[in-house]
């Protein structure tokens, strides 16, 4: 139950990043990314994401807000 809950939470941040990126939104899509990084970090240290995939979502997102 708790890891289904911090799962949850990665994906909900991960989409109001990309919504906001989506919307040329880039102060919501900059105050987003730091909380999305908290919670991709999280669910890496509990064993629930592989380290790599969560290194290339948060390099991919980055860029995609250098980018705008």
């Amino acid at each position: 139950k708790h890891n289904s809950q911090i799962r949850a939470k990665v994906r909900t941040f991960i989409k109001k990043v990309a919504y906001a990126l989506d919307a040329g939104n880039k102060e919501e899509a900059q105050g987003g990314f730091g909380a999305m990084q908290k919670m991709i970090d999280q669910a890496v240290s509990k064993g629930l994401m592989n380290k790599n995939q969560a290194a290339r979502k948060k390099s991919r997102f980055n860029a995609q807000i250098k980018a705008l």
